[in-house]
């Protein structure tokens, strides 16, 4: 579903004290989107408002931003809290490599 990326939020889960965006990532991220373009894979949920909340791929949004886009593809899933929580486990520590402390990103 095509979405405007001003009604995308982040993971209420994330705790972005603890893992930031990280600026390079999003730089290198946002570089691709320019050369190639983005082809989606981000869950979101529809919550209250009109608005979505993203199950991962904070980086990705951000680089999405940054690269000019103002929508995107998104997945609709009816995810609850729970798999909200564990969708974000599970991507993060597939792509941070199983670095032991995504689990918490």
């Amino acid at each position: 579903m095509k979405i405007s990326l001003t009604k995308i939020d982040a993971n209420p889960y994330r705790d972005f004290d603890v893992h930031p965006i990280d600026p390079d990532m999003v730089a290198h991220l946002a570089n691709s989107i320019d050369q190639m373009t983005y082809w989606g894979g981000i869950v979101v949920r529809k919550v209250a408002g009109g608005r979505y909340e993203q199950a991962f791929g904070h980086h990705r949004v951000e680089a999405m931003r940054q690269a000019g886009m103002k929508t995107a593809e998104f997945t609709v899933l009816d995810y609850d809290d729970d798999a909200m929580a564990k969708a974000m486990i599970l991507e993060n520590a597939t792509q941070q490599g199983g670095n032991p402390t995504s689990v918490l990103d």
